[in-house]
């Protein structure tokens, strides 16, 4: 791997992870090879929890954008008279996707700076944000099986995608250089 990505591989835990995500395709290719090599070492048995997670901060100077960025479901009370004085505004929501046997946990809100709503996850910065916090899984047991993990790996981005897409606006795509 590279300085960007990082790799977790604990007895009972395997992650891949990156801050400077460039593509799906990227990112499965890599955790393909990494599913590969640990079948190829421990030969684990089964899967116990599969997640997929996306987490889109916005700051400054995007920040001042955010009402044109997101839908206005995804602002509370953002853009009410009290704008200058909200700290801190976190929503949480749990989804039940077409897959009985997953959820997707979504957060979504401003913090302030020094802050932070999941340590593990989601760095301190020394400026105000916003985020937007995807979190698929199942605890499902499956067989581990490299290609099956990979197929609802995949399954669990294009479902986070769609609910990414739903939150933001063509106009954050734009701001970030994505298409719609």
């Amino acid at each position: 791997m590279d300085d960007h990505w990082k790799v977790s591989l604990c007895p009972f835990f395997l992650s891949i992870e990156t801050a400077q995500y460039t593509s799906r395709a990227d990112f499965f290719e890599r955790f393909s090879f990494l599913l590969s090599q640990l079948d190829k070492h421990f030969s684990p048995a089964i899967v116990e929890r599969l997640g997929v997670r996306y987490i889109d901060r916005v700051k400054d100077p995007e920040l001042k954008e955010i009402e044109e960025m997101v839908r206005p479901e995804m602002l509370g009370i953002l853009p009410s008279s009290m704008r200058q004085e909200i700290v801190h505004q976190i929503s949480d929501c749990l989804l039940r996707p077409a897959e009985a046997d997953s959820s997707i946990v979504a957060r979504w809100g401003k913090i302030p700076e020094n802050i932070t709503v999941d340590p593990g996850a989601i760095e301190v910065l020394d400026v105000p944000s916003w985020i937007l916090d995807l979190d698929m899984f199942s605890t499902a047991p499956m067989p581990f099986e490299t290609s099956d993990i990979i197929e609802r790996s995949h399954l669990f981005a294009r479902r986070i995608y769609a609910v990414f897409r739903w939150a933001v606006t063509d106009h954050f795509l734009k701001v970030y250089g994505g298409d719609k």
